[in-house]
């Protein structure tokens, strides 16, 4: 798929995902990250969904709490874009105004998950 079809993310999307998912392995609930980065519940929901760009800031208080320097979340981000694009996903630096279909956390995991039989998601 290309163009309009190919599915579509956004950089921060991504970023909020990589940093969701080092959460979740420090066993962290979404509502103590967000006590650390002195936000609401739903502020901090909204920076791992990519609803809201995460700065700078918050990325680096993010990073402390969750025992990795700033630089490793960012490289993730780097290699979860690439691979994504090499599979004809569109990312895109920002959310584009007017783009309503975007990739749901659950289909960005569907899509790595069908992708990469060596991926297992465990619950």
């Amino acid at each position: 798929m290309t163009g309009a079809n190919a599915p579509q993310t956004y950089y921060s999307q991504v970023v909020g995902h990589v940093v969701r998912g080092h959460r979740e392995l420090q066993g962290l609930s979404l509502a103590e990250m967000a006590e650390s980065m002195e936000l609401s519940a739903s502020g901090w929901s909204r920076v791992e969904t990519g609803h809201t760009t995460v700065t700078v800031v918050h990325l680096v208080r993010a990073a402390r709490r969750l025992g990795v320097p700033p630089w490793e979340i960012v490289r993730q981000a780097d290699l979860v874009v690439s691979w994504l694009e090499a599979r004809g996903v569109v990312v895109h630096d920002s959310r584009p105004p007017g783009l309503d279909k975007m990739l749901s956390a659950g289909e960005l995991l569907a899509l790595v998950v069908a992708s990469s039989p060596e991926v297992r998601v465990e619950r």
